[in-house]
């Protein structure tokens, strides 16, 4: 897998990307059904793009199965200053305000290669519980480009938006579907915002599966800053 900063360097480097047959799938014109991406059988991990109307990124979906609970998953994705161990390209990633239990902002930095700005962006995200009427968790985030002043040579990301759903399935295995759209902002190449974004989602999978094995995101003492499950 390659990563984000050798792609864009490759472009910069006024390297034709048509040289490179990894990347001959870049050229496939999607229309705006999802077109299957990656499928893992082994991890239960299946990614997909499709095109639409009126963006010039393509948007993503994400759906997988893993083998943990609800609560594990919250304390996961709730520490955010985990986030550089396993979301994608992430230098920073800190709580700016919570709101309540169920709604939060969020300030991430994500890297480029040398000679490319890093972009952020201010994530408001919001919750919805699993509770006894509704069986499955939901969690919307979008990008606040206004919410705190940009401090260059940082650029602010013109959108990062994603709706997860998460869905138990017994009682130690969670049901995944995520589909979101990112747009980095900026004199960045299309086709290289396109690949990496195909590849980012099976790799933010693969991380969520990783980190919810581990003993710290297990320990049912650490309360997370949110839950996925409605507290009583």
């Amino acid at each position: 897998m390659r990563k984000y900063g050798v792609l864009l360097a490759l472009a910069l480097s006024g390297m034709a990307y048509s040289a490179d047959s990894a990347l001959d799938d870049v050229r496939v014109r999607l229309d705006d059904q999802w077109l299957p991406v990656k499928v893992d059988k082994s991890r239960d991990i299946k990614t997909y793009a499709k095109r639409e109307d009126g963006k010039p990124y393509r948007s993503f979906k994400i759906e997988q199965t893993i083998n943990t609970s609800l609560n594990t998953i919250s304390r996961v994705i709730s520490d955010f200053e985990s986030y550089p161990r396993w979301f994608w390209e992430t230098q920073e990633a800190r709580l700016l305000k919570k709101v309540s239990a169920n709604e939060v902002y969020v300030y991430m930095v994500h890297r480029a290669p040398l000679g490319i700005p890093f972009r952020d962006v201010i994530l408001h995200t919001r919750i919805e519980p699993i509770n006894p009427k509704k069986e499955y968790a939901l969690v919307h985030s979008v990008a606040i480009s206004d919410y705190l002043p940009v401090k260059p040579p940082l650029v602010r990301m013109a959108a990062e938006e994603f709706t997860a759903k998460f869905t138990p399935i017994g009682h130690q295995k969670v049901r995944l579907e995520i589909e979101g759209y990112i747009d980095p902002n900026g004199n960045v190449p299309v086709w290289a915002t396109n690949y990496v974004q195909r590849s980012a989602t099976y790799a933010i999978a693969v991380g969520l599966q990783r980190m919810a094995k581990l003993s710290e995101f297990q320990d049912e003492s650490k309360i997370p800053d949110f839950s996925l499950v409605e507290r009583r």
